[in-house]
This record gives C-alpha cells, structure tokens and sequence, in this order.
C-alpha cells in the first residue's frame, strides 16, 4: 500500500506542468486588453478589455509554451497585461495564417522568441476578433 501511494504522488507531481517564467512574470495582472490589427497592417481594427480573472488567466494560460527562434509572420495583433495600470506584458500574436500560429515575446535582450499557438487559443482570440465574446 505505500508503495501505491509514492507512485501515486510521483504520478500526480510529474502531471502537473509548472509555468513557465513568462506566465509567472504575468501574475498579479489586473487586466488584459486585446488589440486585433486590419488583416495585413499593423492599424488596430478592433480593441477589447476585460478584468475577469477567468478571462485573464485562460489567455496567460495559453503563453505557457516552450519558446523557440521566431520566424517571420504578419502580425495579427498583441495582449497587453496590466497590473494596477501599468503594462507589465505585451505579447504579440499572428494566428490568420495556419503555419504562423504563435505568440512572440520580445526578450530582456531585445531579441524574439515565440510561442506556438494551440488551436484553443487560435479559436478564442478568433471569436473575440469577431466581436462573439468567451465563446
């Protein structure tokens, strides 16, 4: 029986998936506001808020990737995080073009890196661009 015990607990423990350090440097945001850019321009065509705490961590939820060398992809849009008005993050997104589907984090370096995108995250930030809301 205690064996059956430390492999239930080793199970558990190697299921859970810590976040990552950008998810962490985005915790304690406040609000999220989502810019959408006019299909092949950097022009915001349409811009959203929200504070619901369920909205907020569903989107950081999905910046919980492994990052890789970004390549070159038009922009869609970004997510900017904030914490008692201040921008603590400012992802940028380009989901339009199936094998552009990625977030991009500017690093401390100046350099890029990216996240790729789930079809969850593409299907959301898709219906909030069309105005339908959290599904």
């Amino acid at each position: 029986m205690r064996y059956f015990i430390v492999l239930i607990s080793i199970f558990v423990f190697s299921c859970s998936s810590p976040k990552s350090e950008l998810v962490r440097s985005l915790n304690g945001t406040d609000s999220l506001v989502i810019n959408f850019n006019q299909p092949g321009t950097d022009n915001i065509e349409h811009t959203m808020s929200t504070t619901e705490q369920k909205a907020i961590n569903e989107i950081s939820g999905f910046l919980n990737g492994q990052k890789k060398a970004s390549g070159k992809c038009a922009l869609d849009g970004d997510l900017q995080f904030y914490q008692k008005g201040t921008l603590i993050g400012n992802i940028v997104f380009s989901y339009s073009v199936d094998s552009c589907r990625q977030f991009y984090v500017v690093e401390k370096d100046g350099s890029f890196n990216s996240i790729p995108m789930s079809n969850k995250a593409k299907d959301l930030l898709n219906s909030l661009q069309q105005g339908k809301g959290w599904y």
